[in-house]
């Protein structure tokens, strides 16, 4: 029994720590995607629409102007996830932040028990090598699962809740993960353990493509465990049998990939290396993160010099080093669970929607394995092999808490901080709008946040600004000429309306802003235009903005 307390004992550590870090997040707002997502899903009223959902893109519900062509992706879980938060939360955000923490939790206490396999912990071996005290109390995986837990770096995937599937995917590729590890160990109910990994992964790939990776990343834990052969071939068949499943189903309904960023190959190349540096930075350093990040293209080698790079290249090297010293197979898994998923954030950047080239949601699984491989270097260095008696093995056994116990504090007060910025639309935009000052997108974004909030003045000033970064943003100039409409200031309204049809290509739109300028001609006195806008308007089928 004293073994097993200790065995387990980390567990309520992890979720006590975890949810009173991230208590805040539950009472924030929506955000961005959350909107069409949530509050305009007609799909999440009835289970009615299950089949609907399974084939259809997942836009496919969506009659605003929010998403503009076809989607690219195929995530039917989204909206059967929020389907069963909205069946009691309805439209009120604490339901959605509730569950967005609980999952969290969740893969928190699946990062404990996955570094516990990878560490040895569960085997037949204690993490600490051979010879030491098999019930010693399981440090390392504590560790790692409280690094991953309140890393700063994952506050937009579990504050936002249009991230959940960030979450969610995360804890069935780790649960699939584990039961596999804990299926090739153990002695009964082998057959079961690895039919729910199966059946987990299939899941997983339903909630987001990334998913796809587990198996390949399930083959180097094999190679790493010094048992890959031929007849592993036979496990891998029902992974390989769901992925080809999903990849027919995903071809017939999600679109194709749509390049939003033309660049030269040279840029391209730069830009990758540029991006992988970034986000392997932020994993080594992640104090400095902002909740926007505007993207351009490298143009130059010099691009490359700044310190994520150089963190990035630190953690390489440090990561080499291990490998010769310790040859340690273990090493190299945690380093493939790291870049594999992380690789369709950086490699696909030319297809990444405007200037959300980099975010930090995409480092929440990468961040799972970072802090497992922190926790086995710190294991490699201080732990396997050491002498576990005497005044020296008791400070070498100190040395990681000495370490991690001041790395778990800064996180913590870290993210506690970024918490707060998001509260509601208007801190999440004035914060991003600091970000990237020179972001169109942040300041329009911070734009309709004022408007939205009944600051019209504000709204304008942040129009204008975003105008000045994007002259031919017919978006923009349609806002302004709402919220002059709305101050009944149609002179100030008309120009802003008519040039926002010039400049605009959307067909829906054009049709809105048609009737919105038969209106203001109809306020201003203006009867032949007005009559020749909404007729126009009538003959497209048009809508009420104004």
């Amino acid at each position: 029994m004293p073994h097993l307390m200790k065995k387990y004992l980390p567990i309520p550590i992890i979720i006590a720590v975890t949810f009173v870090v991230y208590f805040g997040a539950l009472s924030s707002g929506f955000f961005r995607d959350d909107f069409p997502q949530i509050t305009e899903n007609k799909w999440l009223t009835s289970a009615s629409y299950i089949p609907v959902i399974f084939t259809s893109p997942p836009w496919g519900y969506y009659e605003g102007d929010f998403v503009q062509g076809a989607s690219n992706y195929y995530r039917p879980m989204l909206h059967l996830v929020n389907m069963a938060i909205y069946a009691f939360a309805e439209k009120e955000p604490f339901g959605y932040h509730l569950v967005n923490v609980f999952l969290h939790i969740l893969n928190a206490v699946m990062v404990f028990l996955s570094a516990s396999v990878v560490l040895g912990s569960y085997s037949g071996r204690s993490e600490y090598g051979a010879g030491a005290d098999r019930g010693a109390f399981p440090i390392f995986p504590l560790a790692a699962g409280l690094m991953f837990a309140l890393n700063p770096v994952n506050v937009e995937a579990v504050t936002w809740v249009a991230a959940v599937m960030e979450l969610f995917f995360t804890f069935l590729s780790l649960l699939s993960f584990y039961l596999y590890a804990r299926a090739s160990r153990a002695r009964t109910g082998v057959t079961l353990l690895y039919a729910f990994s199966v059946f987990f992964y299939a899941v997983g790939l339903l909630s987001k493509e990334t998913a796809i990776f587990l198996p390949f990343l399930i083959v180097v834990y094999d190679y790493a465990q010094e048992r890959l052969s031929l007849k592993s071939v036979v496990r891998y068949m029902p992974y390989a049998i769901a992925t080809g499943a999903f990849l027919l189903v995903r071809s017939r309904i999600s679109g194709p990939l749509n390049v939003e960023h033309d660049m030269s190959p040279f840029q391209y190349v730069l830009s990758v290396a540029a991006i992988a540096g970034k986000y392997i930075g932020k994993l080594v350093f992640p104090f400095d993160l902002k909740l926007y990040y505007a993207f351009r293209p490298t143009e130059s080698i010099s691009g490359l010099f700044n310190h994520e790079v150089l963190l990035a290249l630190l953690l390489a090297s440090l990561v080499l080093y291990s490998l010769v010293r310790f040859r340690d197979r273990r090493i190299a898994l945690c380093v493939f669970w790291i870049l594999v998923p992380l690789s369709p954030a950086i490699l696909l950047i030319k297809y990444i929607q405007g200037e959300w080239v980099f975010a930090s949601r995409y480092l929440y699984m990468p961040s799972a394995w970072f802090a497992i491989l922190i926790a086995l270097l710190l294991r490699e260095f201080f732990g396997a092999g050491r002498a576990s008696r005497g005044p020296s093995g008791s400070l070498m056994k100190a040395v990681p808490v000495v370490i991690v116990l001041p790395l778990l504090v800064f996180y913590s007060v870290d993210t506690v901080a970024a918490i707060k910025t998001w509260k509601d639309e208007l801190s999440y935009w004035k914060k991003a709008v600091e970000d990237a000052p020179k972001s169109a997108t942040a300041h329009g974004s911070l734009g309709v946040a004022y408007a939205e909030a009944g600051r019209y003045a504000e709204a304008v000033k942040e129009y204008e600004r975003a105008l000045a970064l994007a002259p031919d943003s017919g978006g923009l100039y349609m806002n302004i000429g709402v919220i002059y409409y709305n101050l009944r200031e149609f002179d100030s309204a008309l120009p802003m309306l008519r040039k926002a049809l010039e400049l605009t290509k959307n067909e829906s739109v054009r049709t809105n802003l048609l009737f919105s300028l038969g209106k203001v001609y109809y306020q201003k006195g203006m009867f032949a235009e007005a009559a020749e806008s909404l007729e126009a308007a009538a003959a497209r089928g048009s809508s009420d903005d104004l």
